[in-house]
């Protein structure tokens, strides 16, 4: 049930890859585990991130691939929701 891959709705499939390396590690900053010896920390220990890409390799993108990153993130919470009421 759980998408582990997000969405690329700049190239219309699964696979939200990071061109630059600032998504992944922004991703870090935000939910790195601490009180574990390598010396890095999060914001946050106990999160879930979902990979979306709205913006190609260049920063440039559209208010079509943002709506539709948003209308994903909908449809998972919907998802989650409905799996849990079952």
């Amino acid at each position: 049930m759980d998408d582990v891959y997000g969405i690329n709705a700049v190239g219309g499939n699964g696979d939200p890859y990071d061109n630059d390396g600032h998504g992944t590690h922004m991703a870090g900053v935000i939910g790195a585990v601490g009180d574990n010896d390598i010396l890095v920390t999060g914001v946050n220990w106990d999160v879930s991130i979902m990979a979306l890409k709205a913006l190609n390799a260049t920063g440039s993108g559209s208010d079509a691939n943002i709506i539709e990153c948003m209308e994903y993130i909908i449809q998972q919470k919907r998802r989650k929701f409905l799996a849990a009421t079952d």
